[in-house]
């Protein structure tokens, strides 16, 4: 074109803004239209939406790590139903995906949510955060705390299997750092009816 001088302008300067070499810089989470203007025509116009995303998974209600051994989320109750899972995180439910052990997708709303399953914040085919799910007390990663858990933590204190990052958290149920008699019987006691993982 002969006139090839524009100007930019954000209509939600509080979601994004755009200098005039077309420079988006994002404010704040949400959605905001650019448009670009003609200076020689203003009624030459085009226009963008621009989504202005967090690309980390966070949550008000659990606990989320990023910067550890293991990226996790943690705070979850046993035999906890995706659909219960995925309305405690602050992103948009539609961008979270969730997999089991073995990498297949969850689908189905009523399966329970387990240790070692993960989850993906994922936004146009494209992964921008993934975290390992720990449920306390769930070491076997079945969605259960059982007998099968009790005797890991045991097997831990005894030193007859590995401590990772991961299985230390999710015995270590008073939080002291440390996987120990207390943490056995807490656990002990949460199935017996007689106590709480938290």
């Amino acid at each position: 074109t002969t006139y090839k001088e524009v100007k930019w302008q954000s209509l939600n300067e509080n979601i994004a803004t755009v200098d005039q070499n077309g420079n988006i810089t994002g404010i704040s989470i949400g959605t905001a239209t650019i448009k670009i203007i003609s200076k020689h025509n203003e009624k030459i116009v085009a226009s963008i939406t621009v989504n202005v995303i967090d690309d980390n998974i966070t949550s008000s209600v659990y606990d989320v790590y990023h910067d550890t051994e293991v990226e996790y989320v943690i705070g979850i109750e046993p035999t906890t139903k995706l659909s219960d899972f995925i309305s405690k995180f602050d992103n948009n439910p539609s961008s979270l995906q969730e997999k089991k052990k073995n990498g297949l997708e969850i689908t189905d709303s009523e399966a329970l949510i387990g240790s070692y399953m993960t989850i993906k914040l994922i936004i146009n085919d494209t992964v921008y955060d993934e975290l390992m799910i720990a449920v306390r007390g769930d070491l076997d990663g079945d969605s259960y705390v059982t007998a099968v858990d009790l005797v890991e933590v045991k097997n831990l204190i005894l030193g007859t299997i590995e401590e990772n990052f991961l299985n230390k958290n999710l015995a270590d149920i008073d939080l002291d750092e440390y996987v120990t008699a207390v943490d056995l019987v807490s656990i002990k006691q949460y199935i017996l009816g007689t106590g709480t993982l938290n």
